[in-house]
């Protein structure tokens, strides 16, 4: 019997935050009681639902995701590899543009397949191991 009064109440809830919905205007006036609603104190009423908030973070971009599984300490150890090897980076570790476009020369220079990708052979000709 508990399982079913159970089920009653939640359909109850349902309906009502159904027709809680259906009236944009009941969020200013005090809410009524069907006739449902008010023949049991035990039924829970229906709370208004929240609806979440459209988010404001920027989208990565491909690049970031492309590279989102480098720490920032390693871009900072690329980044260093490819100033000795002719480039202007900053050190910040953040793979952004300039490191990309840094890693394409490196990697065109060194007769690498040309990705832009920390790969293995490039990782090995950039002296960086691990």
């Amino acid at each position: 019997m508990q399982k079913f009064t159970h089920i009653l109440a939640t359909g109850l809830v349902v309906v009502a935050g159904a027709a809680y919905a259906a009236e944009p205007s009941s969020m200013t006036s005090q809410p009524t009681q069907s006739p449902a609603s008010s023949a049991s104190s035990k039924v829970p009423q229906a709370m208004p639902m929240a609806t979440a908030p459209m988010s404001t973070a920027p989208k990565q971009s491909a690049m970031d995701r492309r590279h989102a599984g480098i720490s920032r300490r390693e871009v900072e150890h690329v980044q260093e590899a490819l100033n000795r090897s002719g480039a202007s980076l900053a050190i910040d570790g953040i793979w952004g543009t300039k490191t990309e476009v840094a890693l394409k020369q490196f990697q065109q220079q060194h007769a690498l397949k040309v990705t832009g990708h920390l790969d293995h052979n490039t990782r090995q000709d950039l002296g960086l191991f691990g």
